[in-house]
């Protein structure tokens, strides 16, 4: 109960931390599947209302726009008037075709390049042009080489195939990611934990120290998931004032769960 509580408790409730610290390890390890799956979806759905109606708009576009490419031993054919440019409204030139060359040493702006032997795909953010050649180094690939046709409604088909399982490699390797991101970051607060341990009369162990450490990192990935459709607030969480309320919450399980000075014998 007190992980699916967490997320609210965790802010304020000092009999929550004080049922945290007698928790077991595994407790704690939970608490942080808890937030990897709920930040995963979070992600998810972040995904489906921005990224994929974008994405679906493109494949879209980028599929009655391409014309049929015939991939051969010899290289690549295409019935179209060359060079055939593709032009995004968005996003501008994403791919020229010009079958009539082998190889170009000076490729245009555009992200993706064909020649009959070539693919050429640069990317701009890291100013990297990557060459893939398109014909079959060895003779006995090329004899064992069938020829194939892309089109548009090829790309569409292999499109809406795969888009089923990108919801759930989404959430599982988000999941892994903030899983592992929050567990690093348990065991850096701990450190603080024990800083803070010596101003506890009645001290604690390590073990109890990283518990309280893995579920005072709630808030924040509260925060944090929040921030994911609030860009002011995620803005705001940078590393130092997101270090600072995780060491207050830590500070709030060790040293407000202490009993009255006048019980303490």
């Amino acid at each position: 109960m007190d992980i699916l509580l967490a997320p609210i408790f965790s802010f304020f409730s000092v009999s929550f931390y004080r049922r945290v610290i007698h928790s077991s390890l595994g407790k704690g390890f939970l608490n942080l599947l808890f937030l990897a799956f709920i930040y995963s979806l979070v992600i998810l759905s972040l995904f489906m209302i921005k990224a994929k109606p974008a994405v679906d708009h493109f494949v879209d576009w980028f599929t009655k726009s391409l014309p049929q490419l015939t991939f051969t031993r010899e290289g690549v054919h295409a019935t179209i008037q060359q060079p055939f440019e593709m032009k995004n409204p968005v996003y501008g030139t994403v791919l020229v075709i010009d079958t009539t060359k082998d190889k170009v040493d000076n490729p245009p702006s555009s992200l993706i390049y064909l020649t009959k032997t070539q693919l050429v795909v640069r990317n701009e953010a890291k100013s990297e042009t990557r060459i893939f050649n398109l014909v079959p180094p060895a003779d006995q690939a090329k004899s064992k080489w069938k020829d194939f046709s892309v089109t548009g409604t090829l790309v569409d088909m292999i499109y809406r195939k795969v888009v089923p399982f990108i919801y759930p490699a989404i959430v599982f390797f988000v999941a892994i990611f903030f899983f592992m991101w929050k567990l690093l970051a348990s065991l850096i607060y701990s450190l603080f934990a024990l800083l803070l341990n010596l101003f506890r009369k009645e001290k604690l162990n390590y073990g109890q120290l990283l518990v309280l450490s893995m579920f005072a990192v709630t808030p924040v990935a509260v925060l944090q998931c929040v921030g994911i459709f609030v860009p002011k607030l995620l803005f705001a969480l940078k590393l130092p004032i997101s270090m600072l309320l995780t060491i207050l919450f830590i500070a709030l399980g060790i040293l407000a769960t202490q009993k009255p000075a006048e019980d303490v014998l």
